[in-house]
């Protein structure tokens, strides 16, 4: 079933996080929503990206030399030095990269299925800013989102559903990489990019969300499945989606397309060591194309319907807050995580 949420102003992804400070934490991903919701205290979000730990220290002191990357300096450790770069009249390089983490509030209703919650969205990118005469041009690549962690009522047994997307699927080639451009006016720097599409062709990237039957489903992470494969999460609390009504056949690959759009201003510079800001939500739309059976085959059409249609109305709020840290330019989606855990 298609699903479209849009706020009032006019963002975006996925599975778990536990708690976690920006100083170290773990991490795990996911762009589908899970098929529940989340109980009525203290809902979780899950994670999207694979598990890293560590810790990333930040000074507070603006920076103009090129970043390490989270992942060189823990295989290199504390005494490695790094490397001094030219910087233009406002002490930032021509070019230079951050990893960011938006956080955007999400609530949905009760329904016979789950409770209703409120939580977080999360989504993680890493962006290389590029300057010129002509103004600054952006590369933005997707390295995770997190949708809440729900849990279901009693009659789905209680249990607590989170889909991930294996944080190895973001630095795959074959996923998509955005274009954009930074500006700044009235003293607020304005950081604009192309539509994020996962797992869907859209001739229009804006245009209205098709129904699973007229959306043509594209395999951007390459593993031969249409849709981005997310895994649901199992043991412990969490428990796999059903697929059937009489909930005697589960789902352990969920296959999703999926569309985010957000915006990021601030009124710092943005070669600051940290750099903080307000998120304009803009568009989020996901459907489930397909799934795996445990123990089985892929799932029947009548199989997929179920799960998409009984995912949480999911509603995002007006705004949100993201934070940027700079890291190397060829540094990997679990480094960008490893900067800036899930919180």
């Amino acid at each position: 079933m298609q699903r479209s949420f849009h706020s009032r102003l006019c963002i975006a992804w996925i599975a778990g996080c536990g708690a976690a400070s920006d100083s170290g934490a773990s991490a795990a991903g996911t762009i589908v929503p899970p098929m529940a919701a989340v109980s009525h205290s203290a809902p979780a979000t899950s994670n999207l990206a694979a598990s890293v730990a560590g810790s990333s220290a930040t000074p507070a002191h603006p920076a103009s030399v090129p970043i390490r990357s989270a992942s060189s300096m823990l295989a290199a450790g504390s005494g490695a030095a790094p490397a001094t770069a030219s910087t233009n009249q406002d002490d930032c390089p021509d070019r230079f990269t951050l990893a960011t983490r938006a956080t955007v509030d999400m609530s949905w209703p009760e329904t016979v299925g789950y409770f209703a919650g409120e939580s977080k969205l999360q989504a993680w990118t890493k962006t290389t800013h590029t300057r010129s005469a002509t103004g600054t041009t952006t590369e933005v690549k997707l390295c995770g989102v997190a949708l809440p962690v729900v849990t279901t009522t009693p009659l789905l047994d209680g249990v607590q559903l989170a889909n991930e997307i294996p944080l190895a699927s973001f630095d795959l080639p074959s996923m998509p990489k955005l274009s954009g451009s930074s500006t700044r006016q009235a003293g607020q720097i304005r950081i604009d990019s192309d539509v994020v599409l996962l797992g869907v062709a859209l001739s229009e990237p804006s245009a209205t969300w098709p129904t699973r039957a007229q959306l043509m489903a594209a395999d951007h992470d390459a593993d031969g499945k249409l849709g981005v494969t997310a895994i649901p999460k199992s043991g412990g609390p969490y428990g796999l989606p059903p697929a059937d009504i009489g909930q005697t056949i589960f789902a352990d690959r969920v296959y999703t397309a999926s569309r985010l759009s957000l915006r990021l201003e601030t009124s710092q510079s943005l070669c600051e060591q940290r750099v903080e800001g307000r998120v304009t939500p803009l568009r989020f739309d996901y459907t489930i194309v397909g799934c795996h059976v445990q123990g089985g085959g892929e799932c029947q059409d009548n199989q997929v319907n179920l799960l998409d249609n009984n995912d949480p109305a999911f509603t995002l709020g007006e705004g949100g807050r993201w934070v940027g840290i700079p890291v190397a330019e060829d540094e990997t989606c679990a480094g960008v995580l490893l900067t800036l855990p899930a919180e």
